[in-house]
């Protein structure tokens, strides 16, 4: 009776409580040698709970795309203390340096006429050395994880051309019959140079880009069966400096369902829906757009496929999908919100305006992680993922270690859980 009240507390993330009938039960005489070590681990658990840890990694970017303009090269060093706040939740600290680039951007001006105000101006203003679009500074964040509660506050591009504060607060439960999260943040887009960390105009010096999301968003879920079904919403307004505000709007619905079990790991597949809408469509890099994917509508389905689980001491994730979407947008200014530069653009006879667009096409993607516990307070782990379409191929690669600081032994799982940059919550 002690220990079935032990593990109810403990579903329930009553964790004191749970000790309370652990540790009695522990000291039952005749307790078969199986039980005494099922009790042993949970309170060993519990007690790791408690402990604090620190986590760091070394994250290599590369998306190769035009030179100078779209391309993003980089590093992102993460470095996270965590500290336990009872047994309910852990206090988080990140600082994580970043060095990005662009490439170097061309030599010549009319290989540039969609970067920046380059269009504007006579191709005698354009530098013969244009030098390369850089970001270089911290990301810096505070916060706290729990059962049923996550804030955090903090701040991306510090010693970057555009600094934004960013943060968030969410609340959501898990349940056997269902679960729910509802979420308002303000977080960065990192999928360009322009939009991560804002960029420089190689003929005016005028900063531009590093663009934030700030919205609302919600998901809920819940089993029919054998399968899992969820649907999720969120919209958000989209600003950065001197760059047109934005509006996005998405959809998402899928399901799920594991179809093989084995003794060491188990295989899920699934099927889903997503749909995006943007007021605009500011995916280029000229003055005034935010160098970030934003059509004005998009769908796409997908089937993935994951297999995940652990064997003594290596723990592993591999994720693969196969997709399908299409996506359209009008045709838009090279200078939106401008008046002035789009004028003066047109009349050196530089057709300012970016081109309507329509496309489909399949795409894929690829993530693998595995773990190895090289100590009872020591995990190294690595991680990479790769994702290809038409026009858009990056590819990231992280290695990272956990360090538990303390003698209990973390509770053993069957996915492996690589540091989190700052920058991608």
């Amino acid at each position: 009776m002690l220990l079935h009240a032990a593990r109810l507390e403990r579903s329930e993330d009553r964790y004191a409580q749970a000790l309370a009938y652990f540790r009695p039960a522990q000291e039952q005489d005749g307790n078969a040698q199986e039980t005494k070590a099922d009790i042993a681990r949970g309170i060993e658990a519990i007690q790791a709970r408690r402990r604090p840890w620190i986590e760091t990694g070394l994250g290599r970017i590369s998306k190769s795309s035009t030179e100078g303009i779209s391309s993003l090269h980089g590093y992102e060093l993460p470095m996270v203390a965590w500290i336990p706040r009872g047994y309910d939740g852990n206090y988080f600290l990140h600082v994580d340096r970043v060095q990005l680039d662009a490439g170097a951007l061309p030599s010549a001006q009319a290989d540039a006429l969609q970067y920046g105000q380059v269009a504007a101006w006579p191709a005698s203003d354009y530098p013969g050395a244009p030098g390369t679009p850089r970001g270089q500074g911290t990301n810096l964040g505070f916060g706290y994880r729990g059962a049923g509660l996550e804030w955090d506050i903090g701040a991306i591009g510090l010693g970057m051309p555009v600094t934004n504060l960013v943060g968030g607060v969410s609340h959501g439960e898990w349940r056997e019959d269902g679960n729910y999260r509802v979420e308002f943040s303000r977080r960065p887009l990192t999928g360009s140079l322009l939009s991560y960390a804002g960029a420089r105009d190689p003929i005016s010096g005028q900063i531009w880009g590093g663009v934030v999301a700030t919205g609302v968003s919600g998901r809920i879920g819940r089993p029919f069966g054998l399968y899992n079904a969820s649907l999720s919403a969120g919209y958000a307004l989209l600003q950065g400096k001197n760059v047109e505000n934005n509006t996005r709007l998405q959809l998402r619905a899928a399901i799920d369902r594991d179809v093989w079990h084995g003794t060491h790991g188990s295989v899920n597949v699934g099927l889903t829906l997503s749909l995006w809408h943007y007021t605009k469509d500011l995916s280029e890099y000229s003055w005034g757009h935010g160098g970030y994917y934003s059509p004005r509508h998009y769908a796409s389905v997908g089937l993935p496929i994951e297999w995940g689980g652990r064997h003594g001491k290596f723990t592993w994730l591999l994720r693969g999908a196969l997709s399908f979407s299409r996506s359209s947008s009008g045709a838009s200014d090279y200078f939106p919100g401008n008046a002035a530069l789009q004028a003066q653009a047109q009349s050196l006879g530089n057709g300012p305006v970016h081109a309507a667009s329509a496309s489909s096409g399949f795409g894929r993607s690829l993530r693998g992680v595995i773990e190895y516990q090289a100590a009872p307070n020591l995990t190294l782990g690595a991680q990479l993922s790769l994702d290809r379409s038409a026009y858009y191929a990056p590819t990231t690669a992280l290695v990272y270690l956990r360090w538990l600081l303390g003698p209990a032994q973390p509770p053993q799982t069957d996915r492996p859980r690589p540091v989190q940059p700052y920058s991608d919550f």
